[in-house]
């Protein structure tokens, strides 16, 4: 209702009476009558536009793969359905958002075994409409030509500090960096300025005294686009 337009008021009735020569009053009833004043209302058809999934990047140790990927939607709505259905055993893993801010462009991660034939990430903004990418053995072999960014860290486990090595071409050096999340999304540490010396392989030192134990995901960034990415454990 347009409030600005509506009228509402009170209303209370009361009885009077005579006993002798004394009046005396009753209370009867009360009532709040209002006028109400409706804006006219037009229901608009919504035109659903669905979700980008791009910059799919599939990392395999002998125990876990681990899948990165970026989600923009244009209407800015987090998506309801975000998960891969890894074969053989049709087994459903969760993908976990790095960010929140749904009107921008965010990255999604998750950790499965590393032993599997083909997986599918499905991703749904409204449960109805959804879009997917299908990965084989044969889509990951054939993915060889990426270039190897050597991106690994020593120990692993560790113990408050570890070395994260990777191989960086000097052109890349000024737009890379490294970015450190813990398991809930949140970013814990960032490394720019990577290029140490003049040869392709470099080293950065994490200290993580101030993190919790548990773990953590590091990525490889190039011109904001993810090149390489990994997982760590931190034991204390």
């Amino acid at each position: 209702p347009n409030e600005s337009k509506s009228l509402g008021f009170e209303s209370v009735t009361q009885m009077v009476g005579l006993e002798g020569m004394e009046p005396s009053f009753t209370f009867g009833d009360m009532t709040k009558p209002a006028v109400l004043v409706f804006d006219d209302y037009k229901i608009e058809s919504f035109q659903n536009v669905l979700p980008e999934i791009s910059n799919i990047l599939v990392e395999s140790d002998d125990y876990y793969t681990m899948v990165w990927l970026e989600y923009f939607d244009a209407n800015g709505h987090f998506p309801l359905v975000h998960e891969i259905i890894v074969q053989p055993g049709n087994i459903t893993y969760p993908m976990v958002a790095l960010s929140h801010d749904f009107s921008e462009t965010v990255e999604f991660v998750t950790n499965m075994p590393a032993y599997w034939s083909s997986f599918e990430i499905v991703f749904s903004d409204n449960n109805s409409d959804f879009v997917s990418e299908t990965w084989s053995v044969s889509t990951e072999n054939n993915e060889l030509e990426v270039p190897n960014y050597n991106l690994q860290n020593y120990p692993n486990p560790f113990n408050l500090t570890t070395t994260i090595s990777f191989d960086l071409p000097p052109r890349n050096a000024k737009d890379a960096n490294i970015e450190v999340y813990n398991v809930k999304g949140q970013k814990v540490e960032t490394f720019s300025n990577l290029q140490i010396n003049n040869s392709s392989n470099q080293q950065i030192t994490w200290n993580a005294e101030e993190q919790a134990s548990g773990i953590y995901f590091y990525k490889l960034m190039i011109d904001d686009k993810i090149a390489a990415a990994k997982k760590m454990l931190l034991l204390k």
